[in-house]
Order: structure tokens, then C-alpha cells, then sequence
């Protein structure tokens, strides 16, 4: 499913892509221009909707991403607008660990059946932070990577791990942020 979650796109075996799906983004885009086509018509407008369809415009154009490069051994951040956005770039070597912390999130469900266990989760999201922690302490959140099962979102965590050639540890109270 796309959402605003991070998805981790491969682009070649030297580059990693983290962002969010195209798809939220094409959809303000398409709003925006709905509520646009519907202005042209003529007439006085709300302020509120000019305010909705700024929002629209700004949300469709908005960028935030990490591009992990393993031929220059860098990981390079960009957030913000088209040519107003901000660029941070780190090196690998700068790169103490990567580190994860899992939570899940879903409904319990109580059975009352005999032999049947007594809570079951259903509907169950596995939610990962992943970071990357510096040698100088300091801390840059990768992003939350959302999946069914434990394992595979620890595999995420893992994949940067050994895409950066770091090692790979569970958070820690002194490193969340």
C-alpha cells in the first residue's frame, strides 16, 4: 500500500532511494488542479480556498528523500521545495552504526474458544525507525518503514547496514531523537 511512510527504491546495485511513494503527491497534484479548473470559471473566491489550493500546490511539490550512493560513499538528504529545498550530505565513513527500533500497532483480539489462544493481534502494522548514528553522537532519522512482520522490516534496517558496510544495532535510550 502507498502512503507517506518512506518506501526504499533500489536504483542499481550502487544506489538506494528513500522517500515516499509518488502516488499522495500526484494525487495533491491533482486536486490542485481540480481545484484550479474549478476557479477558472470566474468569479470572487474564499480566501480559504486560494489557502487549500496553495496547500495543495506546496504538498504536490514538496520533496524529502535520502539517496544513499555507494560509489561516491555518501548518503545525501534533500528536503524541502524545487530550488528552495536543503541538501545535507553524509559520508559513510562519518557513519558509526545504523540502528532500528520496531513497534507494532494493531487490534487485540480476545478468543474465548477452547484451545484456541486466549489474544490474537489482528491487523497487525509493524512500524521501524531507522537511524543513522554518527561517530560524533549526533543522529539522522532514515525514516519509518512500515510492514506486516518483524523480520522484514528488521531486513530493511539490515539492507542499509550492509549497504553503507556498518554494523547494525537495536536503539538505545541515549541515541533516540
Amino acid at each position: 500500500m502507498a502512503g507517506l511512510h518512506p518506501h526504499i527504491y533500489t536504483r542499481g546495485e550502487d544506489r538506494l532511494e528513500v522517500r515516499s511513494s509518488r502516488i499522495p503527491r500526484a494525487l495533491f497534484g491533482l486536486f490542485a488542479l481540480f481545484v484550479f479548473a474549478g476557479m477558472a470559471e470566474g468569479g470572487s473566491y474564499p480566501v480559504a480556498l486560494l489557502v487549500i489550493l496553495a496547500i495543495a500546490v506546496l504538498a504536490a511539490i514538496y520533496t524529502d528523500r535520502w539517496v544513499f550512493n555507494r560509489t561516491t560513499g555518501t548518503a545525501e538528504y534533500h528536503f524541502g521545495l524545487p530550488y528552495l529545498h536543503t541538501r545535507r550530505i553524509v559520508r559513510f565513513e562519518d557513519i558509526a552504526h545504523i540502528e532500528y527500533e520496531t513497534a507494532m500497532r494493531g487490534t487485540l483480539m480476545k478468543h474465548r474458544r477452547e484451545g484456541s489462544p486466549a489474544e490474537k493481534w489482528k491487523a497487525q502494522t509493524v512500524y521501524t525507525t531507522l537511524r543513522m548514528v554518527m561517530r560524533d553522537g549526533k543522529s539522522y532519522s532514515i525514516g519509518i518503514v512500515t510492514t506486516e512482520v518483524v523480520g522484514a522490516s528488521v531486513g530493511a534496517a539490515q539492507r542499509f547496514a550492509e549497504f553503507c558496510n556498518r554494523p547494525l544495532s537495536p536503539s538505545s535510550p541515549e541515541t533516540k531523537s
